[in-house]
């Protein structure tokens, strides 16, 4: 867990939900953009992650 959070910055907030089995991650503000991003496994969760960044802009501030 702690590994994937490097990868995706202290902007986003990363968790695995047991229920679910799927890794989520959303933006903490003041991010442009406040939703949910969800990954089936841990190396897909950072290319979620990745295509609302290239849309929003990268997360500011906060690395």
């Amino acid at each position: 867990m702690a590994d994937l959070q490097r990868q995706i910055g202290r902007q986003w907030m990363v968790w695995y939900g047991h229920h679910t089995r799927h890794w989520w991650a959303m933006p903490r503000p003041p991010y442009p953009w406040f939703g949910l991003v969800e990954g089936r496994t841990p190396a897909d969760l950072p290319a979620r992650v990745r295509e609302v960044q290239a849309y929003y802009g990268p997360s500011r501030g906060m690395r």
